[in-house]
């Protein structure tokens, strides 16, 4: 006999107190903090390399692109990381979990970066660098890609921070980043105006800045981890080689869709205007999403140790998912909420940027698209608490480059790509990225524990 759903919801409802909220509200702040302080990495850094000049800005806007993949391969590594740091079998071989996705990491952004550096004068031509410029571009492009390696290898280490408790830890140390990232650039800076420093040895100032911090830090939450995980046995890569397989497909997805979608978006109507607001409506989301975010990695390590002990349970069965509502998802959806109402008065009040009149509706739209698609991040803990990442992987796919990509790229090349029509476009995107992720998390059905890993 099926349960009433309401009474579902009203039980679920009641197992959230006030009490609940204010623990996981002061568990979460400090990861919110974190998140943010991440944000203005880039703030700084482009707010320097703007002041040398619009040629060392276009450098910079090249060198963003290694940082994407450092990003989803990073990201990819720290998620399977936290599927295995709590999960049934693997909490008492904490330490060789650490040290073989760090390891892992490693090896996979040295082999994308040998494979680029071949490439970066062609990088150079296609971007249109000015000749004055190439030779900073050369330096600060290979520098980019040591610096793709070190931040992909941090963001495991962060993330195990966070899993091991060490919130205020992870907080300190990003503040470091920006301290030193801040000191580099006003060095850089300073130097170029009134000492004359060549523009390439400005600019290495600035990368090599990034590379200390980053190789600082990793090395600080290297052995903050390691001080608190257990160490009893060792973790082989065969136990987690789906995982990772599948993390890294999803890696390759997620760093190649915002590549193709701004390049046929730039082709649009709107055109770089358009383009403009797109990439500061992304960052605010950036901004309104954070509770979300910060608690998404806290619900991947709960949810994966949860369903290692007793899979099967209802997602409103779930304890992980009870704190989860409270101070990440019902937050970020009213933050959303927000953004679809009142999106260009936050990008006045943030960026100085006034959108023009007729990008209002993809604005509201977008927007409302984004509360769905956090919805969708929901199942997607779900399937990766499962270790369904393959499937995890191919929604990606279909909803971003089957979707988003197409049917963008479609809209656009048939002249009917106004700002509305692609609004909407990424309203259906989400909205089939919820669809595909709940109808997976459906399918999993009720379960039996886990067997034991070896």
């Amino acid at each position: 006999m099926r349960t009433d759903p309401s009474k579902k919801i009203a039980s679920f409802l009641g197992r959230i107190n006030l009490g609940l909220v204010k623990e996981h509200f002061l568990v979460l702040l400090p990861l919110g903090a974190t998140q943010l302080l991440q944000r203005m990495e880039h703030v700084i850094d482009n707010r320097f390399i703007t002041k040398l000049g619009t040629g060392a800005l276009l450098i910079h806007s090249v060198n963003y692109n290694f940082f994407l993949v450092a990003q989803a391969v990073g990201l990819a590594a720290a998620t399977s990381a936290l599927i295995f740091w709590r999960r049934k079998g693997c909490a008492e071989r904490q330490r060789s979990i650490l040290k073989i996705h760090v390891a892992a990491v490693a090896v996979v952004t040295v082999l994308v970066a040998l494979a680029a550096f071949p490439f970066i004068d062609l990088l150079v031509r296609k971007y249109g660098v000015a000749p004055d410029y190439v030779d900073a571009a050369r330096v600060y492009l290979r520098v980019g890609l040591l610096n793709l390696t070190l931040a992909a290898v941090y963001a495991p280490l962060n993330a195990l921070l966070i899993a091991s408790d060490q919130r205020v830890k992870s907080l300190i140390n990003v503040g470091l980043l920006i301290a030193v990232k801040t000191a580099a650039g006003f060095t850089a800076v300073h130097l170029f105006f009134t000492r004359g420093l060549p523009l390439p040895h400005a600019m290495l100032i600035i990368a090599a800045g990034g590379s200390v911090a980053i190789v600082a830090l990793a090395v600080v939450a290297w052995y903050q981890v390691a001080a608190r995980a257990s160490d009893h046995g060792a973790f082989h890569f065969a136990e987690m080689r789906e995982v990772w397989q599948h993390e890294m497909g999803t890696a390759a997805v997620r760093s190649t869709s915002p590549f193709l979608y701004t390049l046929i978006l730039a082709q649009s109507p709107g055109g770089p205007s358009l383009l403009i607001t797109y990439q500061l409506a992304l960052h605010l989301a950036y901004i309104l999403t954070l509770p979300q975010l910060a608690g998404g990695q806290i619900a991947i390590r709960d949810a994966s140790q949860e369903h290692s002990a007793e899979s099967g349970k209802g997602l409103l069965e779930t304890d992980w998912f009870a704190w989860f509502f409270a101070v990440s998802l019902a937050p970020t959806q009213v933050l959303l909420v927000a953004g679809a109402i009142f999106a260009p008065l936050f990008m006045r009040l943030l960026y100085g940027y006034a959108p023009p009149p007729e990008h209002f509706a993809f604005l509201a739209v977008y927007f409302l698209a984004c509360a769905v698609g956090q919805l969708g991040n929901v199942y997607l803990v779900v399937l990766r608490a499962a270790k369904k990442n393959s499937v995890a992987m191919n929604n990606f796919f279909i909803a971003e480059i089957g979707v988003m990509v197409l049917a963008t790229g479609a809209a656009v090349f048939a002249g009917i790509g106004t700002p509305l029509v692609l609004g909407c476009i990424v309203f259906l995107y989400c909205a089939v990225y919820l669809g595909l992720n709940y109808a997976a998390a459906a399918r999993l059905g009720p379960g039996r524990r886990e067997p034991a890993l070896a």
